[in-house]
């Protein structure tokens, strides 16, 4: 349901390709689920445990179906076609022929430091299937882009930095106090 492509097992999946390696099962999934999709249909759960069970049930229908927070009834969405452009995973672009108001789901890991602009509007991102991006999107052609802040990288590739730091000075202080 979120686009793996392989599955390590302790036992053959019925359906899938399967292949021992040291003592569990390599099942490769028969279809690949679309990077990113317009849904055709939006599932409400009302926390992760029912979003999960949603996500595994025979009725769910991987690269058609979303999963969304909330509580309700099967949302029906009329679809479409997405093209991702080619550039930076951290900066994704999309162009989105929605049949109807839709939901993109992009198999990017929900994190708050995306956002999204549609058309150059910056619009609300929320979780689909659990911890993918969700774009909700009006009918016709639109842009949708997703960029992600890159801060809290620079920040934790500061942390070594310090840390080297840290410990350059009390070797200088030591040295110091030695003398």
């Amino acid at each position: 349901a979120l686009g793996a492509e392989l599955v390590l097992s302790p036992e053959p999946i019925q359906g899938w390709r399967s292949e021992p390696v040291a003592g569990i099962v390599a099942a490769y999934q028969p279809g690949r689920v679309p990077e990113a999709y317009l849904a055709r249909r939006v599932l409400p759960a009302a926390n992760l445990q029912a979003a999960i069970l949603t996500l595994t049930s025979e009725a769910f229908r991987p690269g058609l179906d979303a999963v969304t927070e909330g509580v309700g009834g099967a949302e029906e969405l009329a679809g479409g076609r997405v093209d991702e452009e080619p550039g930076s995973p951290h900066r994704r672009r999309f162009l989105v022929r929605a049949e109807g108001p839709g939901l993109l789901v992009v198999g990017q890991s929900f994190m708050g430091g995306w956002r999204g602009r549609v058309d150059g509007q910056d619009v609300p991102l929320g979780p689909a299937n659990g911890c993918q991006v969700g774009v909700r999107v009006r009918s016709g052609r639109h842009l949708v882009e997703l960029e992600i802040t890159l801060a809290p990288y620079w920040l934790g590739g500061l942390g070594p930095l310090a840390v080297v730091g840290i410990a350059v000075g009390l070797a200088v202080l030591s040295r110091r106090r030695g003398r």
